[in-house]
């Protein structure tokens, strides 16, 4: 047997340990390397996801008829929709008014509201351009019972809408705005 020096041992220890560090450490940056390996392809093929899907839809578009797109955007969506509702409104009346001899308070109520509900939207896109129709519901069906004969008591102010102005003939929103000031200041003349 060979006799060891301590020195000898302490520095083929020392090797040893170098040796199982560098292992260690190779062994850590190629699983960092797969790691990273990994991560590029989740994300390549997350962008070829996309990329398949932006094809899909140019395409969708592409075979879409004119037509189509045209019935498709929001502002035919809510002429559509208004209809719908406008046709709702005439069944409602022609079924509460011709259906019974004498129609209740609460046909009154509920064909007003319908009303009320189309004639707010038409009221204050009229008020953008300049000129409030003043459509009411409580108004117009008012009017089909007093023409009916019969009694019926208006919960709403026949000259709003939800809380908005429903001017009786309408209301042209100029005028109204010089009617306004000049009365602001035949006002302030009667005040002198």
């Amino acid at each position: 047997m060979k006799d060891v020096n301590f020195n000898e041992f302490v520095e083929m220890w020392d090797q040893d340990a170098a040796v199982q560090d560098s292992l260690n450490l190779v062994e850590a940056k190629q699983d960092s390397s797969q790691l990273a390996l990994d991560n590029i392809k989740t994300k390549q093929a997350y962008s070829d996801s996309i990329d398949v899907r932006i094809k899909d839809i140019e395409k969708e578009y592409a075979e879409t008829s004119t037509t189509e797109k045209i019935l498709d955007l929001p502002i035919v969506k809510g002429v559509k929709g208004a209809s719908e509702l406008g046709q709702y409104v005439s069944n409602l009346l022609t079924n509460n008014i011709l259906s019974q001899s004498k129609p209740s308070q609460a046909a009154f109520d509920k064909m007003s509201t319908a009303l009320n509900l189309l004639a707010l939207p038409i009221n204050q896109m009229g008020r953008l351009l300049g000129y409030n129709p003043g459509l009411s519901g409580e108004r117009t069906v008012g009017s089909i019972y007093d023409k009916l004969g019969i009694d019926y008591r208006s919960r709403g102010k026949i000259d709003e809408v939800f809380g908005t102005k429903a001017p009786i003939g309408g209301e042209n929103m100029f005028e109204s705005e010089r009617n306004k000031e000049i009365e602001a200041l035949q006002k302030l003349k009667e005040n002198k």
